[in-house]
């Protein structure tokens, strides 16, 4: 929906294919700055679709992700244009991306910015022609819980959730040393809160980046590097059932190493440690397998004793929405197959 400027695939862009304003006829332009695309126009939507196979083309290249999904039903466009334009171009939006979905080359994956809990629906409708949904803007207190609904129900569906937990806004009082900044970010009044809300819907395939920026460059002190943070990369263990709603913004869940609370009301969590021996494990209490690198184990096609499905928690190789797994692992990683994507996971 939106033209960000200074890309190179940016070069056949004509201006013309930009919203404009009926009542003056100058182009809609978002924050002011950016102009607007207009899926109504075929001769643009060829080219917004040619413009992503051509980088996928590319070895290098996974996938497609799409930004500001949410923008198609913006107030301020609705304001504009008009409601039943909106409407048609969100149908005609909605018709490019799934024709891109159609000429996606094999193994290649379609995420995009789509969840948005303030949204009706959540914009979840704009979920069935992705692979996931990133996440950003979910932590409004407004509409924290349904975000957590909107996660939770995605990843059963069988999508990956990438949920952004933007720190940008931290005042660091004039820290000047990268390694201070971490230090400040991984004190729990800090990451327990985000990462809690994350907890409270994981399962495989959901992914959490917890930053302060994204610029590689030490000189910028970005922090973003999830390795570094204790409470990202302490061990879990088998989650021990869903989230808990506990009444006043207050939600839990346990898994067997860690107990995670969040007060949704406050914006605080809590992640207590804690050691549980495996005998006190809901459902099937076997260890996770060690995955041979050349050698699949049969515990990858087990099914779940208690609930009847295939219980990715026996081993990586499984998440839901996986409809086949190759019978080897590549290079200490999984080869699966989910939602008809085939790639490698750890």
């Amino acid at each position: 929906m939106v033209h960000y400027e200074g890309y190179d695939a940016n070069k056949d862009f004509k201006e013309e294919w930009a919203l404009s304003n009926p009542s003056n006829n100058q182009p809609i332009k978002w924050r002011g700055k950016f102009l607007s695309y207009d899926h109504t126009n075929l001769e643009f939507r060829e080219w917004w679709i040619q413009r992503g196979l051509d980088m996928l083309a590319h070895d290098e290249i996974d996938g497609i992700f799409i930004d500001a999904i949410c923008k198609i039903s913006n107030a301020a466009l609705v304001s504009i244009k008009g409601e039943a334009w909106v409407e048609q171009h969100g149908e005609a939006y909605l018709a490019t991306a799934k024709q891109l979905r159609e000429r996606l080359p094999p193994g290649k994956i379609l995420i995009g910015n789509v969840l948005r809990s303030a949204i009706t629906d959540g914009n979840y409708r704009n979920l069935q022609y992705l692979d996931g949904s990133y996440l950003e803007n979910w932590a409004d207190p407004q509409h924290l819980v349904m975000s957590i609904q909107l996660m939770k129900k995605a990843l059963n569906e069988g999508y990956l959730i990438m949920l952004n937990a933007d720190m940008s806004y931290t005042d660091f009082g004039g820290i000047d040393s990268l390694d201070a900044r971490y230090d400040l970010l991984n004190q729990p009044e800090f990451i327990d809160f985000p990462l809690g809300c994350f907890l409270l819907v994981v399962e495989p395939h959901a992914y959490f980046s917890y930053h302060s920026g994204v610029d590689a460059n030490p000189s910028k002190l970005d922090v973003f590097d999830n390795n570094r943070f204790e409470a990202i990369t302490r061990k879990l263990g088998k989650p021990l059932g869903d989230y808990a709603d506990e009444g006043g913004g207050g939600f839990s869940r346990e898994f067997e190493h860690l107990k995670v609370h969040v007060n949704m009301t406050l914006q605080q969590g809590t992640l207590s440690v804690t050691d549980r021996p495996t005998s006190t494990l809901v459902g099937n209490s076997s260890s996770v397998p060690t995955l041979s690198p050349t050698e699949p184990t049969q515990t990858c096609i087990q099914t779940s004793e208690n609930s009847g499905r295939l219980n990715p928690y026996e081993c990586p190789c499984l998440a839901p929405g996986c409809v086949s797994v190759e019978p080897r692992c590549c290079s200490n990683k999984c080869r699966i197959t989910m939602r008809n994507v085939s790639f490698c996971i750890d």
